[in-house]
């Protein structure tokens, strides 16, 4: 189970405050509009943005003082990973 609790991001003016827990064998979208924070939200939870308070946990374990490169969990970046030249 993926549980984000009390987690706050803050950058720049922009502020995140969110909780939410997702259940192993579901499927869970991210939606809003632009500037709403979904890409900061994922960015917290795979551990390329800094946490302002909160926790992110996997399971019962914490995530927060692990690197991105050791979290069961990641972000892959639209730039630069896409194919041009497929549509």
């Amino acid at each position: 189970m993926l549980c984000v609790s009390n987690l706050i991001v803050k950058i720049n003016s922009f502020q995140l405050s969110i909780n939410f827990e997702i259940n192993p064998e579901t499927i869970t979208a991210i939606i809003g509009p632009s500037g709403a924070g979904k890409s900061t939200l994922l960015d917290a939870i795979s551990g390329f943005n800094s946490v302002e308070s909160g926790t992110v946990f996997w399971g019962e374990k914490s995530l927060n003082s692990l690197t991105p490169s050791l979290r069961p969990i990641t972000i892959v970046f639209q730039d630069s990973n896409l194919f041009p030249h497929l549509n």
